[in-house]
């Protein structure tokens, strides 16, 4: 009977608290993306605002603002360990759901490796606004896509392997076969200025999915195409006298 009533009692207890759960956070906003034109000549910025492309000034100088819908923000633990990624749209909007109140380290960057800029934040039952300028040089961005390689390449072949087009028939990236180059693959705006990539990524605003990891089937330049195409270019190397 004792044992009885002691269970009776426990029972009672518990029945009168209230486990609630944990309310989640979430974390949204929108990105900004550009390109300093530090490097570009003033020829090249006043042709770059001819195209009707946006140009802001900065402190740090004149940036051409672009597409944003190739962004990556990831958040990890305090360990490091990943917890969640998405990716931006075309207008630079993400928005992460259901995420733990705590801290989390947030980083913005390109594909599975480059990592534009890293800050702690604090996730809270409420809802966290986070709008952010994402500024970076032009060899930033090109090297979340690719590697570049300084040297002159035999264009009288298909194509050329290189470290960024890795798969048959090693068509390479066209991100220097713009108006001012002399045919080596390197990242400036002399060779990116007019190019196939500059056209298809700046001018159309599609997304610069140049091997980001080499995992997408959807990238270009992994060797098996380039985004000439999309603006009806020859894949194979050519120039742009005009």
């Amino acid at each position: 009977m004792m044992v009885f009533l002691l269970c009776a009692l426990v029972l009672s207890v518990f029945s009168g608290i209230s486990f609630a759960k944990t309310e989640k956070g979430s974390l949204k906003g929108k990105l900004t993306f550009g390109v300093f034109l530090n490097d570009a000549s003033q020829e090249i910025v006043s042709n770059i605002e001819e195209d009707g492309q946006e140009i802001i000034n900065t402190n740090q100088g004149k940036v051409l603002i672009t597409k944003s819908s190739f962004l990556r923000i990831s958040l990890k633990d305090k360990k490091g360990n990943s917890v969640k990624t998405v990716s931006t749209d075309e207008s630079g909007v993400f928005n992460v759901t259901d995420l733990s109140q705590g801290k989390y380290v947030l980083e913005i960057g390109a594909g599975n490796n480059q990592t534009f800029l890293s800050e702690e934040i604090q996730i809270q039952k409420d809802t966290l606004e986070y709008n952010k300028d994402v500024y970076v040089t032009l060899d930033q961005l090109l090297a979340s896509m690719h590697p570049s390689e300084d040297e002159d390449h035999d264009h009288s072949m298909n194509g050329e392997i290189g470290t960024q087009s890795h798969l048959p028939p090693n068509l390479l990236c066209l991100d220097y076969n713009g108006t001012n180059t002399d045919g080596r693959h390197v990242h400036d705006w002399d060779h990116f200025y007019n190019s196939d990539c500059y056209h298809s990524y700046v001018v159309y605003g599609y997304t610069p999915r140049c091997a980001f990891d080499h995992n997408d089937s959807l990238e270009f330049c992994d060797g098996t195409k380039n985004c000439s195409y999309r603006i009806g270019h020859s894949s194979t190397y050519h120039t742009h006298p005009y």
